[in-house]
């Protein structure tokens, strides 16, 4: 009978956990202000992220969100990056295609942009 008992009640744990409605997927569909492919994309935070796009005919740009994505504001645009690198919660790189290849940085979860010399 104790057996059984466990069986029951590790039965109606189970039940319970996968009908839980908050264990859906949290996953919403945002749009980008135009049509982009999205190469790269990191998040500092919740809110604050950084995306490299590529726009043909156009070429690469970057854009930065503080709101989780709802909104995307264009920034370093005349550079061509191609992928970024995320270091902390405020410091991240991005490598571009600029005559040659170069290294950007931001110390500032990308507000302002400096040159890493190689």
């Amino acid at each position: 009978m104790k057996k059984f008992t466990i069986f029951i009640f590790t039965l109606f744990i189970v039940h319970c956990t996968l009908t839980i409605e908050n264990c859906m997927s949290q996953w919403v569909y945002q749009s980008l202000p135009a049509y982009y492919s999205v190469t790269d994309i990191k998040f500092f935070d919740e809110n604050t992220g950084i995306l490299i796009y590529y726009d043909y005919p156009a070429g690469r740009g970057m854009m930065r969100t503080t709101n989780g994505g709802y909104n995307w504001v264009s920034i370093n645009n005349n550079i061509s990056f191609f992928a970024i690198q995320k270091i902390d919660d405020t410091t991240l790189y991005a490598l571009a295609f600029s005559g040659s290849n170069m290294i950007s940085r931001t110390f500032n979860r990308g507000i302002t942009w400096d040159s890493v010399s190689a």
